[in-house]
């Protein structure tokens, strides 16, 4: 019987390399855990949803289930010119962001914030009557030279004038500020349409400010999914830029 080769002296230990172990990643995994829930959080809380549904509204479209996108209706016209809904969307985004959402209201509040946007959106739509498309556009006049003088006329005035024999002169290249006159029956049926459903769209997100209601949910999730605290400071100044846009 050979003996064995490179025999371990007796009350020694023979070396052995102990095999690796997989340890789980349990901060990062919880790290990426919570980021996902912040992610779907802010995109709950987020009222750019909402405000952009009311733009494809206010162009006419719906959305199709079947194909997932936006169709233009069997009409092919908006509700509103792309003026008057490019004034109500930058308004709207003006107003209602993540901070409107995460505010802490009470009734009073709400109330006021509701007659703000009301009194806002009556305005900006008396003003605009005619830029907004809810009255006819009045006829543009035209600077034009006649007999050395300068006046301001229609196209069929201009057509009259000259039948006359008269010489009109078109003056090219110059602008003539007529701005627009606001005359005219308003279409008071489409105002009242859409400004109701800026009103909805707006009280909608005001109501989940309420009491702050929709800021103590949100905490109280957090809390939950942080229970351990992993990440300590530096994690809540990274869930808390994301929640208000920082």
């Amino acid at each position: 019987m050979n003996p064995p080769q490179n025999p371990t002296p007796y009350g020694e230990q023979p070396d052995y390399q102990p095999e690796e172990q997989f340890v789980p990643d349990t901060y990062n995994q919880q790290r990426f855990s919570q980021e996902q829930d912040i992610t779907n959080i802010v995109g709950q809380i987020d009222p750019k949803t909402i405000i952009d549904n009311l733009d494809h509204a206010l162009k006419g479209e719906h959305f199709e289930k079947e194909t997932n996108s936006w169709l233009m209706n069997t009409s092919g016209k908006g509700l509103v010119n792309d003026t008057c809904r490019g004034a109500i969307i930058s308004y709207l985004d003006g107003i209602l962001t993540n901070n409107t959402t995460m505010a802490n209201i009470d009734e009073k509040r709400l109330s006021f914030l509701m007659e703000s946007v009301i009194e806002t959106v009556t305005k900006m739509f008396v003003v605009n009557l005619e830029e907004f498309g809810f009255v006819k556009p009045c006829t543009k006049k035209i600077l034009v030279r006649m007999n050395k003088d300068k006046f301001l006329l229609t196209g069929y005035e201009i057509e009259e004038y000259q039948k006359d024999g008269v010489v009109v002169e078109t003056l090219v290249g110059v602008n003539v500020l007529n701005g627009y006159e606001n005359k005219g029956t308003p279409d008071t049926a489409m105002m009242t349409l859409v400004s109701n459903m800026i009103y909805k769209v707006c009280f909608l997100v005001f109501t989940r400010a309420l009491k702050g209601q929709e800021s103590i949910r949100i905490f109280k999730s957090l809390n939950m999914n942080d229970g351990m605290m992993y990440g300590g400071q530096q994690q809540k100044s990274s869930w808390m830029g994301k929640l208000f846009g920082r």
